[in-house]
Parts: C-alpha cells; structure tokens; sequence
C-alpha cells in the first residue's frame, strides 16, 4: 500500500512542487515517507512534507503549507486530519490548492477528490 500511495502522490507532482500531510502515528509512516523520500530522489522533484502528530501542529503545518507557494496538496487522512477535517477543507479553498484527499468523506464535503478505499463500505461489509 504504502509504495502504491507513494507512487500516486509523487506522480500528482511530478513537474512541480506538491505537499504532503502525514502523520507520523501511524504505522504505515516509515514506509511510507521512505518510498515517498525515495521517489522524489529519482524523479528530482520536491516534495513539501507538513508532519502532525495532534491538533496543536496543524496550525503550524498549515502555516508552513501556506507558505511554501506549492502547486498541490494530498492529504492523509489521519485521526487528527479528521477531527479537524473543516480546517483542512478552509485551508485548500482559502489558498486554491487542488488537494487530493484519501478519505471519500472529505469530498463530500466539499473537497476536490478522493484516492483510496471508501471506508464506510468496507466497515459495512465487515459488520455482516
């Protein structure tokens, strides 16, 4: 999975500068930021990378984000990427980034696009 969304993130940006939020509580970090440290060499292209670990560093990497003057934005849907899913949402349409956002659910709110599982789905099938 990880090298699959790596994959998909850096070829987002492949001609330009992109970002990324990952938080680094999850386990599939490592490998992850590895592959994406990895891509990013061979394609030498730079990719913005905005680390939360809870909700008092999302107003930092946002900030950092705003600043950077980047081209686009994948955000990886986390527990505290969730919890402040309305910031995040303001944040892309405030700076007119085309974010692209791993949960489903981010788009229906009012997000550009989604890339990964529909998780309620796979919850819904799980339950039976």
């Amino acid at each position: 999975w990880a090298a699959s969304r790596s994959n998909c993130l850096v070829n987002s940006y492949r001609t330009s500068r992109g970002s990324a939020f990952l938080s680094i509580t999850n386990a599939g970090y490592a490998p992850l930021r590895e592959n994406v440290s990895d891509t990013e060499r061979r394609l030498g292209i730079e990719l913005v990378v905005a680390e939360v670990t809870g909700s008092e560093d999302l107003s930092r990497a946002l900030a950092m984000l705003r600043n950077a003057r980047l081209d686009g934005l994948t955000v990886m849907v986390e527990k505290v990427i969730a919890e402040n899913e309305a910031q995040v949402l303001q944040f892309a349409a405030s700076t007119r980034l085309p974010t692209s956002y791993d949960a489903a659910d981010f788009v229906e709110e009012g997000g550009l696009i989604s890339y990964g599982p529909v998780l309620n789905e796979q919850y819904a099938f799980a339950a039976v």
